[in-house]
């Protein structure tokens, strides 16, 4: 009986792949694997070797089907890339950040992410932030200014956009739609004939006074 290598264990399940008709089998169904999903979605790289991997296909196998759906463009991440932000400025109107985070979800390569994302344009960034607001303000509801500010300013920032683009946007709106600022309180209040604070002459003030900031409601 013919002896068996010592630490052959691994070495002869790392073989099984080398053996006839194995390594064919796994390469066929790495194909059809591959295809049938690109066939549903564009697909980045890692997400291809990560399917395949998953299929227990021969790493060997796995990187040979990729690198020759790279060869004939049906895996490409810089195109997809595009195609992605395209479709999510476009429908979601997304900004920098969450563009990036979506890309990284989908696991695209760094560098092709990098690229796509210099290709954003500042004032198209603006002409997002404006649209958002806008159809905001109009399901916002009756607020205060302070308060409306702060909720279209943490809409904006999950949909990516931040820093003075989106605030300028945000109080330009408010402006628009006549709501004010509320007055700063000097934290004091006014001395009265009897020399205490909250006499007479205190109360007569108040009672003209505005009763605070206006609130609009948004249609």
């Amino acid at each position: 009986m013919p002896s068996i290598p010592s630490g052959s264990g691994q070495e002869t399940t790392d073989n099984v792949a080398f053996l006839p008709g194995v390594r064919e089998a796994d390469e066929k169904r790495a194909e059809n694997v591959s295809l049938h999903a690109l066939g549903r979605r564009g697909m980045s790289r890692a997400e291809v070797v990560d399917l395949l991997s998953r299929r227990e296909i021969d790493p060997i196998v796995v990187q040979a089907e990729v690198a020759r759906l790279e060869g004939v463009g049906l895996i490409d991440d810089d195109a997809l890339a595009t195609t992605l932000v395209d479709r999510l400025v476009e429908r979601k109107k997304l900004g920098p950040s969450a563009l990036r985070a979506e890309l990284m979800r989908r696991r695209l390569d760094p560098r092709a992410i990098e690229a796509i994302l210099a290709l954003q344009e500042p004032d198209d960034e603006g002409s997002l932030i404006a649209a958002l607001v806008d159809e905001r303000m109009r399901r916002i509801g009756a607020l205060d200014r302070e308060t409306a500010e702060r909720r279209l300013l943490a809409y904006l920032a999950r949909k990516g956009h931040g820093g003075s683009a989106a605030r300028d946007s945000v109080r330009a709106a408010l402006d628009d739609a006549g709501l004010e600022r509320a007055p700063r309180s000097s934290g004091f209040g006014s001395r009265g004939s009897s020399g205490g604070f909250g006499s007479r002459g205190s109360a007569s003030a108040s009672a003209g006074a505005s009763d605070g900031p206006r609130r609009v409601e948004f249609a």
